[in-house]
């Protein structure tokens, strides 16, 4: 084999192998559905690692933000369930979001934390991180007739 041809072949695999990397650690998995239910673990630790205190409530806000244009965080609900089912109804790509509200027993906010994303590894149970399409059906066949 030529230098030349040597040198290239090199930086073709190198290329490969790099395009390889990147798209095994920031693949995620995409669910095709109109409707997904979400799960995660109850908080009932500080960042710190210590217990919450006793009597302190722990509610989550549900969030949803756009794959593709990102922007804003819409928050959907808040609840005290660890599941919440998201319901779509535009078409597009999405990531959701959880974060925990720590509440004293006057039910007063004293704090929470940041907001957990469907396509951070880090937050998502075995590192499997995902985000959800929804694409409207399309219409129905009209005009059937006997040929």
């Amino acid at each position: 084999m030529k230098k030349g041809m040597k040198r290239l072949f090199i930086i073709a695999t190198l290329v490969a192998l790099g395009v390889f990397i990147f798209a095994s650690v920031y693949a995620q998995i995409w669910h095709t559905a109109n409707q997904v239910t979400i799960e995660w673990d109850a908080v009932t630790t500080n960042t710190n690692g210590t217990s919450l205190t006793t009597g302190d409530i722990v509610k989550y806000k549900v969030y949803i933000k756009n794959a593709v244009t990102g922007g804003e965080p819409i928050e959907l609900e808040e609840v005290t369930s660890t599941e919440y089912t998201v319901t779509l109804n535009t078409e597009g790509s999405y990531f959701l979001g959880v974060k925990a509200l720590r509440y004293n027993s006057e039910e007063e906010v004293i704090s929470e934390s940041t907001i957990s994303w469907s396509d951070i590894p880090e937050a998502c149970f075995e590192g499997k991180n995902f985000g959800v399409r929804y694409f409207l059906p399309p219409s129905n066949p009209l005009g059937l007739r006997k040929k």
